[in-house]
């Protein structure tokens, strides 16, 4: 949505993967700057271009992708990140030797409007997309006490994952892609490929969508409640006690009743 300033450096960096076997969905969100004309300019056959007459916010664009999208995985930018060349390449050729893994990330470069490289005195994104990797019930434990740490426009998921545990929660504007980490994690891995191949925009004026306002905030706060209320959903026993045992006040916790308690 109104992209027009970087949207063409998002357009080349997928158009000039080396892993090219993909159909490139461009969503535009009905944007009221140039952004059509500038996604109109390009003529790739692997394009497909859907513009939307009212503004329908992300999830609502994300799972119109999910829908028309009909490739084995899923891979997703917005309009102002930018991929490395081998980025694709590389995670599909992990998830093809590991069947396992539900979600590939990659670390990142977190740069500003103008393609400078931000430290972490510049913006606490650099340490917080700067992760290393956990097992399936490691990256649960994560997710519940301490949020999500994986960049959104690094991922490449499964078709088949998606379509069990579900898309994007319309509800959610803030951190509908942590909620998703979360339903995947309940079924399958999720890695990190430990190379900065995903190049993540933060605008240092503040006008990133999740930048922290009393409006982000308020919202963040009452998504996060929504989320965690419903955390350990569809969760066996099993993963319960391996990823949570610590916490527990009653360690031998083990019958239905006990764990509800827990």
């Amino acid at each position: 949505y109104n992209g027009e300033r970087f949207v063409a450096q998002t357009i080349k960096s997928v158009l000039n993967q080396t892993y090219n076997n993909f159909e490139f969905i461009i969503i535009d969100d009905c944007s009221t700057d140039r952004s059509r004309d500038i996604i109109c300019s390009y003529t790739d056959k692997r394009i497909q271009t859907y513009f939307f007459d009212r503004n329908e916010q992300m999830c609502f664009a994300f799972n119109y992708g999910l829908e028309y999208g009909t490739g084995k995985y899923y891979a997703r930018i917005d309009s102002d990140d930018t991929w490395r060349p081998d980025k694709l390449e590389k995670q599909v050729s992990y998830m093809e030797e590991h069947e396992n893994c539900g979600a590939c990330f990659t670390l990142v470069n977190v740069v500003d409007e103008n393609g400078n490289l931000l430290s972490e005195q510049d913006t606490d994104r650099v340490l917080l997309f700067n992760t290393q990797n956990k097992n399936r019930l490691d990256w649960l434990h994560y997710f519940f006490f301490k949020g999500s740490c994986l960049c959104h426009p690094s991922v490449v998921f499964r078709r088949d994952v998606i379509q069990k545990v579900g898309n994007y929660n319309y509800s959610l504007r803030q951190i509908q892609d942590y909620d998703l980490w979360i339903r995947i994690a309940k079924i399958a891995d999720i890695h990190v490929l430990q190379e900065r191949l995903t190049n993540y925009r933060w605008f240092l004026d503040g006008s990133n969508a999740s930048a922290p306002s009393t409006e982000v905030n308020n919202r963040s706060n009452y998504e996060f409640a929504y989320v965690l209320s419903r955390f350990f959903d569809n969760m066996s026993d099993a993963d319960f006690i391996s990823a949570f045992k610590e916490d527990f006040l009653n360690p031998a916790s083990c019958t239905k009743e006990e764990l509800a308690c827990e």
